[in-house]
């Protein structure tokens, strides 16, 4: 149960590196890839166990191939059967920084629109 904030507890979400781009010789298909890194950081006198949720991108279509490459792996996948949700469990120490990295890798055919 939550009781809002815990002040000093910081999270920060960067996105540093995204690309797009076409692959392949005889047959052409799309790519994309994407990294997130979510940073934790702890500014208060007390350790914290933090439980950090993040969504991330599944397929629905035969076509697409989505690959997702998380660095620590999660805890959890599909936390309480929603598709695409993960959660990792993160003990930060006092003025500790705990980071979790996910790359997002999506392909599909040439001739198709990711939309």
């Amino acid at each position: 149960m939550g009781f809002g904030p815990i002040e000093g507890l910081r999270l920060e979400v960067a996105r540093p590196s995204r690309s797009e781009g076409d692959q392949g010789v005889f047959v052409s298909e799309n790519r994309q890839e994407e990294r997130v890194v979510y940073r934790v950081e702890n500014l208060t006198g007390k350790a914290w166990d933090v439980r950090l949720l993040a969504g991330v991108t599944y397929a629905e279509q035969d076509d697409l191939e989505v690959e997702v490459v998380a660095e620590p792996a999660p805890a959890e996948v599909d936390v309480d059967g929603r598709r695409g949700v993960m959660a990792w469990r993160l003990a930060v120490a006092v003025g500790a920084v705990a980071e979790v990295s996910v790359t997002e890798r999506l392909v599909w055919p040439d001739g198709m629109v990711l939309e």
